[in-house]
């Protein structure tokens, strides 16, 4: 089994040599494929940005890229739209009114994406992504075909994240697809922020608060490398190696 210390060894070399093959973990042969985080400290839900390494090789509408628990309930998420199974949905749960967007892309099947959704209370949701099979792409914001900031208090009690899935008795609305690396960062990070994390992720002290590189430890336990505990414990999905066009992932 590795370390942390020498999966966090393996991250750095393997950015400072530009590899371009790494490990990942592959959603949707079930619809109850999953990695559980039971939060161990620190996730925060008033200000956020989640971070995901992903590609998509079918889209289905509600299938959740990841989502985040608390007392029962979907606090919150990103999901393949209903009526517009290519572009997300993006929900955060809030007192009065919910925050809540839906994207106007059209993400493509077995595309190499970074994607990041950030929130707080005043700014509201939003959604960035890159391209990373196309050369020198950056980080862009989509357009949106609705976004409501939302009012009254973000909902706070938080008990798990579920990557590839949502929260349900019965799990069932995996992502179809490669998860390689997730991030839930306590701050709402700027574009230009999102830019160099693409590139070149690192946990932050003290606002980073989960950092998984799926896949690296096979389907045993995802160690955390934030240092904060939050590991994440893999269901159904498998371990698959992918070529990415771009340095990271």
């Amino acid at each position: 089994m590795m370390t942390r210390k020498f999966l966090a060894f393996l991250c750095v070399l393997c950015t400072l040599c530009g590899e371009t093959a790494r490990a990942s973990l592959v959603f949707g042969a079930a619809t109850s494929n999953r990695v559980t985080v039971t939060v161990a400290s620190g996730i925060g839900s008033t200000a956020f940005t989640v971070m995901v390494w992903a590609k998509p090789t079918t889209q289905t509408a509600n299938r959740r890229l990841w989502s985040l628990n608390g007392s029962g309930t979907q606090r919150a998420q990103a999901t393949w739209q209903n009526a517009d199974v290519n572009d997300f949905e993006f929900f955060i749960d809030r007192a009065t009114t919910d925050a809540i967007l839906g994207t106007n892309i059209s993400f493509s099947n077995n595309k190499n994406y970074f994607f990041a959704f950030t929130y707080d209370e005043s700014d509201g949701p939003r959604v960035f992504y890159r391209d990373l099979d196309t050369a020198n792409s950056t980080v862009t914001e989509a357009t949106y075909a609705s976004r409501t900031v939302g009012t009254g208090a973000t909902q706070t009690v938080v008990d798990d994240v579920i990557i590839g899935n949502r929260h349900a008795a019965s799990f069932n609305a995996a992502w179809q697809g490669t998860i390689s690396t997730f991030v839930w960062h306590n701050a709402r990070l700027t574009q230009a922020e999102l830019n160099v994390w693409a590139e070149r992720p690192q946990p932050l002290a003290g606002t980073t608060k989960l950092f998984l590189e799926l896949g690296w430890a096979g389907t045993g336990t995802q160690p955390d490398l934030s240092g904060n505990g939050n590991n994440g414990t893999v269901t159904g999905a498998t371990v698959s190696n992918h070529v990415a066009k771009a340095r990271y992932p």
